[in-house]
């Protein structure tokens, strides 16, 4: 285990544990924080310096953060000891279409559903939040961007609907998501 001062030097060893709310873990750059209140749960959305972007969820903000930071964290170190190897830009093109076309087929599942929406959330606005979710990733490579756009709605969709077909969906679109934030 290693000491006090190791900790202090070495700016990749996480600490023990926090003595303040605002404390951090190495590599964490949160650049979305949100409150999903259909699931009580918080979303945090951590940013390496690659662009490649990663999230967690926790019971309150600073779980989250924290967790959305260790993964950003282990990206780093596997990067830094040449574990990772990079997309090529086509492949990343690639990813982002079918991510847009999946966000699509969701947006028209929810226009052809027939069934009451979740307290908070109409229609039209769930609509909107998935068309322009799809938008932002035909439009931009900045996947921080990305998930500022199609993180909240795919996991309030998915969790909203998490009885049925569109949750199932929405999940789906979560896992593609993932794998493209991260690859």
């Amino acid at each position: 285990m290693p000491s006090t001062s190791d900790r202090e030097n070495d700016p990749l060893l996480v600490p023990a544990f926090t003595g303040s709310l605002d404390a951090n873990v190495p590599a964490e750059n949160v650049v979305l924080s949100h409150y999903m209140a259909e699931a009580r749960r918080w979303l945090a959305v951590s940013e390496a310096s690659d662009g490649k972007v990663f999230f967690g969820t926790g019971n309150t903000e600073a779980l989250a953060r924290r967790a959305a930071g260790l993964r950003t964290l282990a990206h780093l170190r596997e990067r830094a000891a040449g574990a990772l190897e990079g997309q090529s830009e086509q492949d990343q093109r690639a990813a982002r279409d079918e991510l847009a076309s999946e966000l699509e087929g969701l947006r028209r599942m929810v226009a052809g559903y027939n069934g009451s929406f979740p307290p908070g959330s109409g229609r039209e606005v769930l609509l909107a939040q998935l068309g322009s979710a799809r938008d932002v990733t035909k439009a931009t490579e900045a996947r921080g961007l990305i998930a500022k756009y199609a993180l909240p709605v795919l996991l309030f969709t998915a969790g909203a609907f998490a009885e049925g077909v569109i949750g199932a969906y929405a999940e789906q679109c979560l896992d593609r998501l993932t794998k493209f934030l991260a690859g």
